[in-house]
């Protein structure tokens, strides 16, 4: 017994031997590198790789008015804008994955979570969670994405981009490296509250014993230039979602479908532009982008269109000013960069990047924008809002900006009236004077 004992433990020996000789080896041709977060890899097989990174946004937003004007719904204050962790990684020749962790308050939360295959003619195809295709202007503010001009984005952009979160599958690819072409198919997610058929989270679209809806979006660019400092880009998105409109026989009501605050925002901001409630079967966005650039200077401009399609209560069916809806929204800005850079433009994906300071002092940009959104159409009175907005960036380095934004914000909004009427309510204008200032960290 001891004789076998013994035998045992130097198989056991030997075996540990080859197994840290063979890891080791292995080991010797990883590599370790980090530009804020971590990435490790074999120079010699990019097959297999893991990365973890992530995003941090501290903002103070000061919103200065009268009393009147401000009434409860604007209190200054601090906020964490965004606080994220992304895992990524190779797993095979075409095979990657990405799972992005979002922490709110004592909640943590998905915000990206899918699979990746890229080895089909030049194409992606990805399964699981991810934000729905958007324009230039609402894709920097994905996830650990940090590609912004502004603090947030556009009236119109955070108004019709929803859902936020969807299930589903997405394609995309690129042709003639010129144009790129992008589809999903998907089911908005649950409301992470996971309250059912409640005001306040649209679960399903209040329907929560209903089958998941479907939606749809398709994005098509065209950039006939995409050099090193010069770009010129053209873009079309459209986005269709169903809805759920009744409810063990009773209308469902979308409570504030599409709404929005002003262009920065403290904790207990309130979206005082929204449509009320509508009964929806369904609604459309469509959305063109226009985007150059050449050298430090950039221009972007956006139009979107929302149409709605209701379904008509008992009592309206004979009142010819009750039918579908329309709303739409625009902007367009400028940036100039003081130190000489250039900002970056991704072309599979059609999107800006943040410029790469050439000094040490960083990179300082100065920016400008004019937004408009328009949520009133027959008896929906979600109200009107332009923003002027004033910016400058300071890119320390490739990982860290200073963003301050003076925001002129003149809104006409008004408290939506009682589902089923067709009298407007008194209009409550209000000009707010908004500061708004970032401390972002990529890592």
């Amino acid at each position: 017994m001891k004789k076998r004992s013994t035998k045992l433990r130097w198989v056991g020996l030997a075996l540990a031997s080859l197994g840290a000789t063979v890891s080791g080896g292995a080991m010797a041709h990883m590599q370790v590198e980090s530009d804020g977060g971590l990435k490790v890899y074999n120079p010699a097989d990019s097959a297999y790789w893991f990365s973890v990174g992530g995003r941090l946004d501290f903002d103070e937003t000061i919103f200065s008015g009268n009393a009147r004007e401000k009434g409860p719904y604007f209190p200054s204050g601090g906020n964490i804008r965004r606080a994220f962790i992304k895992f990524m990684g190779g797993v095979g020749d075409f095979w990657s994955y990405n799972f992005t962790g979002s922490f709110s308050g004592s909640r943590v939360d998905f915000e990206d979570a899918w699979v990746n295959y890229a080895g089909l003619c030049n194409t992606n195809i990805r399964v699981g969670q991810f934000t729905p295709l958007a324009t230039i202007d609402d894709w920097g503010n994905w996830g650990t994405v940090n590609d912004t001009v502004f603090l947030e984005s556009a009236l119109a952009t955070t108004a019709f981009s929803i859902p936020d979160k969807a299930l589903g599958l997405w394609a995309d690819t690129a042709i003639a490296d010129m144009f790129t072409v992008a589809a999903t198919v998907y089911q908005p997610r649950q409301n992470p509250s996971n309250v059912p058929n409640s005001v306040d989270s649209p679960n399903n679209y209040f329907n929560a014993n209903r089958s998941d809806r479907v939606g749809s979006a398709v994005r098509l660019t065209f950039a006939p230039v995409h050099t090193e400092d010069t770009v010129f880009h053209v873009g079309a998105l459209g986005r269709y979602q169903s809805m759920n409109n009744v409810r063990s026989g009773n209308p469902v009501f979308q409570t504030n479908l599409f709404a929005t605050t002003p262009e920065a925002f403290a904790r207990n901001t309130t979206p005082l532009l929204n449509t009320g409630s509508v009964r929806a079967r369904s609604y459309n966005v469509v959305s063109g982008e226009v985007l150059g650039i050449t050298g430090p200077f950039m221009v972007e401009g956006e139009y979107s269109q929302a149409n709605v399609q209701r379904v008509p209560l008992p009592q309206q069916a004979a009142n010819n000013s009750i039918g579908n809806v329309r709303f739409h929204g625009w902007h367009v800005q400028a940036s100039y960069i003081l130190t000489g850079e250039s900002r970056g433009y991704d072309f599979p994906t059609g999107t800006i990047q943040n410029p790469s300071p050439a000094s040490k002092c960083g990179a300082w940009e100065i920016a400008a924008r004019y937004s408009y959104l328009n949520l009133q159409d027959k008896n929906v009175f979600g109200g009107t809002e332009h923003n002027a907005t004033v910016g400058l960036n300071w890119f320390v380095n490739d990982n860290v900006r200073l963003a301050f934004n003076y925001i002129k914000a003149n809104i006409r909004g008004a408290n939506p009236v009682a589902p089923g009427t067709i009298a407007a309510p008194v209009p409550q204008k209000r000009q707010l004077d908004i500061f708004g200032m970032r401390l972002g960290v990529e890592f």
